[in-house]
């Protein structure tokens, strides 16, 4: 299950350490939790998901601003 769950993290986001480190994410706050949810596969499914798309959010507003377009100068070979 662990395997098929990182790969579907993976084939979905496209990111194999961001996927990787979420489900790692997902298993640990299970774990510390007090009660089993109804349903274990699922919930650990949901909150990777959830885990990898706050990552590549935060990912992205942490990526430097593009440069702008400069046209090529007439002159310049």
């Amino acid at each position: 299950a662990v395997a098929g769950s990182v790969a579907d993290l993976v084939a979905r986001f496209r990111d194999l350490d961001i996927a990787e480190d979420a489900f790692a994410e997902a298993a640990a706050r299970g774990a510390a939790r007090d009660d089993a949810p109804e349903n274990p596969d699922g919930w650990l499914w949901r909150v990777a998901e959830r885990v990898t798309r706050d990552r590549l959010r935060a990912a992205k507003r942490t990526l430097p601003e593009p440069l702008p377009d400069v046209a090529p100068d007439a002159g310049v070979m």
